[in-house]
């Protein structure tokens, strides 16, 4: 007597890693190189993840993939003849890396928008503060320059915020009316 007849298996199937898989990883990474151990080397990793227990190991290799090839584009032209080979790459499992390695030269990994925003609010509070004490002076009018030259400056999405937004509507009605109730113009 059988215990476990042959059509029941014992852990549930896992679907396999296609070609198309493989082959949409490897037409994201920077370097075309080697292309028959390129993709043995993605097939071994995408195994690997699958036994650490990842869930979903293809999106996680795109993702990698994907912000590697953003990095690289910020390389100098004459450092992108030091991209690793792709079989190389995947089979360090250099997906894992410190992804701020990647990036090099002036440019870094672009900071969080939260960084971009305050940088930005400390800005105009400046200006801001350049307004009010211009207000009653003969500088009011090289003031209101200055603002106007700062907020063609911030990027439409920095303007979306609402802390943002507050200070452009606070300083835009303090050029509008001086102390006096008077407008500026």
């Amino acid at each position: 007597m059988n215990l476990f007849p042959h059509d029941t298996p014992l852990t549930p199937k896992r679907r396999a890693f296609t070609d198309s898989d493989i082959q949409s990883i490897y037409v994201l990474y920077p370097r075309k190189a080697c292309k028959k151990a390129a993709r043995r080397a993605i097939h071994a990793a995408l195994c690997d993840l699958r036994k650490a227990g990842e869930s979903d190991p293809i999106a996680l290799l795109k993702g990698a993939v994907g912000e590697y090839r953003a990095a690289v584009a910020t390389w100098p032209q004459a450092d992108r003849q030091f991209i690793p080979h792709p079989a190389s790459w995947f089979n360090a499992g250099c997906w894992e890396d410190d992804r701020d390695g990647w990036y090099k030269g002036e440019r870094k990994r672009p900071k969080p928008m939260e960084k971009v925003l305050r940088g930005w609010e400390l800005k105009l509070q400046a200006s801001k503060h350049s307004v009010l004490q211009a207000q009653s002076g003969r500088d009011r009018y090289r003031a209101q320059a200055l603002w106007a030259s700062d907020v063609k400056a911030i990027p439409p999405r920095v303007l979306e915020d609402p802390a943002i937004a507050a200070i452009v509507a606070d300083v835009e009605s303090i050029i509008e009316r001086d102390s006096h109730g008077n407008r500026w113009d």
